[in-house]
């Protein structure tokens, strides 16, 4: 992949986290056109190199993706799925 369209595609995954704040991959693969196959192995690019970020906690299949501004916003979207026992623990906290 050429380094054009590697920005191309970080811009487009980036901006559409401004407008829409932490999302799954399923919402960022819509959004670029690919298929979630191609998507992963994209945030995982984005994600190693440090200009996206992942909860190691999966919401649903899929870890949350987030710019590094957006870490409170994913971690509450994380707290959705939390278990009562799980909420109590981080509410002690």
């Amino acid at each position: 992949m050429a380094d054009d369209d590697i920005d191309s595609l970080y811009n487009k995954i980036r901006n559409f986290l401004i407008q829409k704040g932490p999302s799954l991959m399923v919402d960022i693969a819509s959004n670029i056109g690919k298929d979630t196959m191609q998507t992963g192995a994209i945030l995982d690019y984005f994600v190693a190199r440090g200009s996206l970020f992942k909860t190691n906690r999966k919401y649903g299949f899929s870890s949350i993706y987030f710019l590094q501004d957006q870490k409170d916003a994913a971690l509450s979207k994380l707290y959705e799925v939390l278990n009562n026992n799980e909420k109590a623990i981080v509410n002690k906290f």
